[in-house]
């Protein structure tokens, strides 16, 4: 007989991965939009900068994966339990992505700016990739084989990029077809971006689950680095998308998954992670808006206020402050009444 509560089984490493993970990638996140705005373009030179630009390429592929595998940690054991509070949630984020570029120029009189400002609103950004993709896994969780679903899905979506990407939106469709390419303005448009998010619910409901999560979740980035490497070699980006690249793609999942193996060996025996952990953990979308508002807010944002003039050492110091005021309203936003929807709760698989 079904329990009427369901209850949650205990944390296990493959938690504590996805965790920090979510703290890496928010960390990354606010430094690299910080050091991005603020960095006088003479300094945004040399390997370190390079470097460190490829890494912070895979920030956003680490939010999806750590998305989707969410998802399926607190979904795939009882799919219809909270349906509705999820899908809510996931057509909120739909809703705020459009939201934080409101067409503000449109209301001037000038006609060239006016349509700018409309193709901006309807721009895809993370939170509306993510939350389109939620919907379809709301879905998917109800079929019987999830994860093999998401994962093939997951496939297709970075396999289809490149013709994807070769989309020229305009008239009435253009807000939908922004879900499919950047060529009107869209930061994270579905393919590719969706298949990370694909791929970690299907690691979600299959590597996370049981013992030996680090070495799967590890053979799992073997795979995936050896198709990226033999897509590398064997085809071409394509022209003027080197974004929806399928090998691209491969290349950076593969490279978060790594991370993430090693975050899962790194937690093995850990029953608790610190508190302050998983709070900021689980308030990466406060983090996420509330950085990108102290920066690009109208005519009062840091980079109108400032702009692209500070040395190296001023722009880290600007990217650790952005990072200490960020954490530290998310740890008071953590704590508002919970009538208000305080004390979000850790991930747990059900």
């Amino acid at each position: 007989m079904k329990d009427a509560e369901p209850r949650s089984l205990p944390r296990g490493p493959r938690v504590h991965a996805i965790d920090l993970l979510r703290l890496i990638a928010s960390i990354q996140m606010i430094a690299g939009h910080t050091i991005g705005a603020l960095l006088a373009p003479e300094h945004a030179t040399g390997a370190f900068y390079d470097g460190w630009t490829v890494a912070r390429g895979l920030t956003a592929v680490a939010f999806l994966f750590a998305a989707g595998a969410a998802f399926a940690l607190v979904a795939v054991d009882a799919p219809k339990e909270r349906a509705r509070r999820r899908i809510v949630r996931a057509a909120g984020l739909i809703v705020l992505g459009y939201a934080l570029h409101p067409p503000a120029a449109a209301l001037g009189g000038d006609p060239a700016l006016a349509a700018s400002a409309w193709r901006e609103l309807f721009a895809v950004d993370v939170l509306g990739c993510i939350g389109v993709t939620l919907l379809v896994l709301e879905a998917l969780v109800r079929l019987p084989r999830f994860a093999l679903s998401a994962g093939v899905l997951a496939v297709v979506v970075f396999l289809v990029s490149p013709l994807a990407a070769s989309i020229a939106p305009e008239g009435p469709l253009l807000p939908f077809a922004n879900y499919l390419t950047r060529r009107a303005g869209s930061l994270f448009p579905l393919a590719p971006y969706a298949g990370f998010l694909l791929a970690g619910a299907a690691l979600g409901g299959v590597a996370f689950r049981g013992r030996f999560v680090p070495a799967r979740v590890a053979a799992a980035a073997a795979v995936t680095l050896s198709v990226g490497a033999l897509a590398w070699t064997r085809t071409s980006p394509p022209a003027d998308a080197y974004y929806a690249w399928p090998a691209l793609s491969f290349m950076r999942l593969g490279a978060v998954l790594a991370l993430t193996a090693a975050l899962a060996l790194a937690t093995v025996g850990v029953t608790r992670l610190p508190r302050v952990i998983t709070v900021l953990a689980g308030q990466s979308l406060f983090l996420y808006v509330s950085h990108l508002l102290v920066l690009y807010v109208g005519g009062v944002g840091l980079v109108r206020w400032i702009g692209p003039t500070l040395s190296v050492p001023e722009a880290l110091g600007a990217a650790l402050t952005m990072i200490s005021l960020s954490a530290g309203g998310a740890l008071v936003f953590a704590r508002r009444p919970r009538s208000l929807g305080g004390a979000s709760r850790p991930i747990t698989r059900r």
